[in-house]
């Protein structure tokens, strides 16, 4: 190493005011209240150290392949380049997270005063365009995904079957399933209610549908074996087939959940599955049984089921109207359940919908609403 070349250009640095990339960015690391582990999430000082200082495609390497040291000394052609060049070699969510890293270390140095002007400013990735619908998985694709047990023993098909069953019929958030405990399932007449922390940290009950129920009950007994093999004791409802190496816990994590979604369209593409799989994710499976559940309340006497529908999938009304809120369970339990009722209107028995009008008998007609100027 050639010590005295080092510190002429440390000198030369501090003379003419000028600040090494990395310098800034270890400062603006040291600047965010969740570095070393205090008051903040760690995982958003992770992603911004790697984005800037370790990843193979991090900032300050980046910077340096292009004869820039100094921050004072970057362009906005040079950041435009190296968005170029991360989107060229990355997907677009994770070339987002080094997109953001910069244009928030820059806005930390227009604080310090070390540039003029904050040229990241509106650095961004452009929008994707936002679809005029809801997408929902194709039923055909519903029907392979729950057609195979998914899984190399008979633990983890169970319990692939019944994360399936979380996200496809009852629309969980990935989230959700690792903070699920023994202690929050309890039976509800025939069915059963599983109490859920959900988005914000909110806490809901989910009610179970009679297969996805099955499901459950099924994964219980391998999973009791699986436990009694292994010699643990373990509260979490999901385990994993592994423990993990940090703590030696058999809970599985949000990402594992979502690693075994993106497993079971591996395997469906290897099967020769010629349909689409790109919309088989968490997010869209939620879509899908919400979706399935409007539409067989379409079918049932059920008073307001606006009321009980996005109460069971997290997006309850902000005052939730208490006295109907109570009703919740009621409610989707005739959803999930149904009956004789349901399966002649669904065939067009004017006899069933004759039956289904006497629920609806009490209730004002639309004429007495015409100071509103909405059809109710």
């Amino acid at each position: 190493m050639d010590y005295d070349h080092d510190i002429q250009r440390l000198l030369s640095s501090i003379e003419t005011g000028r600040h090494t990339i990395e310098f800034a960015s270890l400062k603006f690391l040291e600047s965010l209240p969740g570095y070393n582990y205090r008051y903040h999430q760690p995982l958003t000082v992770r992603s911004y150290e790697r984005c800037l200082l370790r990843d193979p495609h991090n900032f300050n390497d980046y910077m340096k392949r292009e004869s820039l040291d100094h921050i004072e000394l970057v362009t906005r052609d040079k950041l435009e380049f190296f968005k170029a060049y991360v989107l060229n070699d990355l997907d677009p969510v994770t070339a987002m997270k080094f997109v953001t890293s910069v244009r928030q270390l820059f806005k930390y140095v227009t604080k310090l005063e070390w540039i003029p002007l904050n040229i990241a400013a509106d650095y961004e990735l452009p929008k994707p365009p936002k679809r005029p619908d809801i997408e929902v998985i194709n039923p055909e694709v519903c029907e392979l995904l729950f057609a195979n047990e998914w899984g190399n023993n008979m633990f983890t098909r169970k319990r692939n079957t019944l994360i399936l069953c979380f996200f496809l019929r009852r629309g969980m958030h990935p989230k959700e399933l690792p903070t699920i405990m023994l202690e929050h399932i309890a039976p509800y007449r025939d069915l059963t209610v599983i109490t859920v922390c959900g988005k914000r940290n909110r806490w809901r009950d989910v009610m179970l549908d009679p297969v996805t129920d099955k499901a459950l009950k099924e994964y219980a007994i391998e999973r009791g074996k699986y436990l009694s093999w292994r010699g643990v004791v373990d509260e979490h409802l999901i385990l994993a087939s592994n423990p993990r190496l940090d703590d030696g816990s058999y809970a599985m994590t949000t990402a594992g959940v979502s690693a075994v979604i993106k497993r079971i369209t591996l395997e469906l593409q290897r099967q020769g599955c010629l349909a689409s799989l790109k919309n088989v994710t968490p997010n869209i499976m939620r879509h899908t049984a919400e979706s399935n559940d409007w539409e067989r309340a379409e079918h049932l006497p059920v008073h307001h089921p606006e009321l009980s529908i996005p109460n069971q999938y997290g997006n309850s009304l902000p005052v939730a109207l208490k006295h109907y809120v109570k009703h919740s369970k009621r409610n989707a339990y005739i959803l999930l359940k149904g009956g004789s009722i349901v399966d002649e209107a669904k065939q067009g028995n004017p006899g069933a919908l004759s039956d289904m009008k006497t629920f609806q008998k009490g209730f004002p007609e639309m004429n007495s609403f015409p100071q509103f100027d909405v059809g109710i």
